[in-house]
């Protein structure tokens, strides 16, 4: 015995899903992508960061005098 043929307004949801199921998976290659790339500039970020914190510590240390005190 065979299974009863979808009429035409089930086989219009099953595309309508499909279609929808197709863009939701773009909209997560999107926004994976999306999230990539900011990873990538927090990582920049984070290196230029911590570069201009060790310049600025190296450029403000305090000269010492000699009796120790700070100028």
């Amino acid at each position: 015995m065979s299974s009863p043929r979808p009429d035409s307004d089930d086989v219009a949801r099953i595309e309508a899903l499909r279609a929808e199921l197709r863009r939701l998976r773009g909209e997560v290659l999107r926004l994976e992508e999306d999230n990539r790339v900011l990873r990538e500039r927090i990582a920049f970020l984070v290196r230029e960061l911590e570069q201009t914190r060790r310049t600025s510590r190296a450029a403000y240390r305090p000269r010492r005098t000699r009796c120790g005190a700070g100028i």
